[in-house]
């Protein structure tokens, strides 16, 4: 397994951002992504059903297309 920096490029278009886990993790994957410039759109997490955190809507793995 390779692992490489996110750069704000290698995001598309139309490409989503989705922050897996609304913890502490997550809240610090949402301050980097911010911090290049760039924002989450959801968090995932299968704890928690419906829910909202930092403004961004929050739905279980499974609910999210």
């Amino acid at each position: 397994m390779e692992v490489r920096s996110f750069k704000k490029e290698d995001k598309g278009q139309d490409q989503k951002i989705i922050i897996y886990g609304a913890g502490r993790y997550g809240e610090l994957a949402l301050r980097g992504l911010q911090q290049i410039g760039l924002d989450a759109d959801y968090f995932a997490d299968r704890k928690i059903s419906r829910w909202e955190l930092l403004g961004k809507r929050g739905n279980q793995p499974s609910e999210i297309k």
